[in-house]
């Protein structure tokens, strides 16, 4: 009997254990954290990211299609969804340090010029990823229509 009390009292320990270490952040935490990602979207300009993109992403679309594009980027885009979406994965993703390391990042220098090169940057890739994607989609479908 004293051993079966034992065993009982080591997994309740282990649960214990493993509640205190999974617990969900207690509401100062959450909102350090917040505070952290609304500042962190201060340094970081994410509409002028996005508009640069945009515009740089264009030229690699027909030329008749172009202007449409920018103008649905910067006027049909969902802001506030996309900023919902940016903050909840932030917020899942990254610590409280983290988030504060990016944001000294970014609001140096060096961090602003990285950011201003970020849509050349993409604009000089997204055509390789564009045609990757399209290829192995058509081989995915092609492969899944054999079966």
């Amino acid at each position: 009997m004293t051993s079966q009390f034992i065993g009982l009292k080591v997994v309740f320990a282990f649960f214990v254990c493993c509640f205190l270490i999974y617990s969900p952040q207690t509401a100062q935490a959450k909102e350090d954290k917040e505070k952290a990602i609304d500042e962190y979207f201060k340094v970081y300009p994410i509409k002028e990211m996005v508009f640069d993109m945009s515009e740089k992403v264009a030229l690699n679309l027909p030329e008749h299609v172009r202007p449409q594009f920018i103008h649905s980027m910067k006027f049909d885009f969902d802001w506030e969804g996309y900023l919902t979406q940016l903050k909840y994965a932030m917020r899942d993703t990254y610590t409280l340090e983290e988030i504060k390391a990016m944001t000294k990042f970014f609001g140096s220098p060096v961090g602003r010029s990285i950011l201003l090169k970020t849509g050349e940057y993409s604009s000089k890739t997204s055509r390789f990823i564009q045609a990757e994607v399209k290829r192995i989609a058509e081989k995915s479908l092609e492969e899944s229509s054999m079966y």
